[in-house]
């Protein structure tokens, strides 16, 4: 196990070292902004990291329970449904906890400007936060001391992957290069044998709120 931890190590940080990415993110900081009849709470945010284009619902992110909740990115402040508001659907959210949404190719980070939750089987608009400004910070070795806490191993892999880490792991979410969600786990422990060979990403989201985005090979 020691000598596992070390060789993971050393890959982490020299991937980190060797690279670096831009992450841009615009956020709900306050839902209720909208005609919506039910309150949300938390923050959603919408997130470019690599290429990787996601909407991710934090851990204390909470709304009123119902069937069929769907998520919308929108231009306006209005009910999905409505004709002139145009909107893209993002996918089926629970109502409470951390959450990660991979958003259709195409879309850009400054097309719409409204998160929208709408219940499909009521046909009722739940509610919806405006999007914060763009933010982008370009992520290289300060990141290492981080990332570090994170250890995956063995990578490169042909099958079983395994995460540890210091903070207390919450769901791990298994994405390709194009941004396909292909596995998630509550686990720490995924086998990835039936993929493709190639780069692979993981969402590592962590109980605290935190999250990290690693690269892994298969073979």
């Amino acid at each position: 196990m020691i000598q596992k931890l070390i060789i993971s190590f050393a890959f982490i940080i020299t991937a980190n070292l060797s690279t670096s990415q831009v992450v841009c993110t615009r956020t709900v900081s306050d839902f209720g902004a909208t005609s919506g009849d039910y309150l949300a709470q938390g923050t959603a945010t919408l997130q470019d990291s690599a290429g990787i284009f996601t909407v991710i619902l934090s851990s204390d992110f909470s709304t009123t329970d119902g069937p069929d909740l769907d998520l919308y990115l929108a231009i306006s402040d209005t009910s999905p449904t409505n004709v002139n508001n145009t909107n893209v659907l993002i996918g089926a959210i629970a109502s409470s906890g951390a959450q990660v949404l991979n958003v259709p190719a195409g879309v850009g980070i400054n097309d719409f400007d409204f998160v929208l939750i709408h219940c499909a089987q009521f046909d009722h608009f739940w509610d919806g936060g405006l999007l914060g400004g763009l933010q982008c910070t370009t992520l290289g070795i300060d990141e290492t001391i981080i990332d570090s806490e994170i250890r995956i191993y063995p990578n490169p892999t042909k099958n079983v992957i395994h995460v540890e880490a210091e903070r207390s792991i919450d769901e791990i979410i298994l994405i390709d290069s194009s941004g396909k969600r292909l596995k998630r786990s509550k686990k720490t422990t995924l086998n990835i044998e039936k993929f493709p060979i190639g780069k692979y990403q993981l969402i590592i989201l962590f109980k605290n709120g935190e999250k990290s985005i690693q690269t892994i090979q298969k073979l």
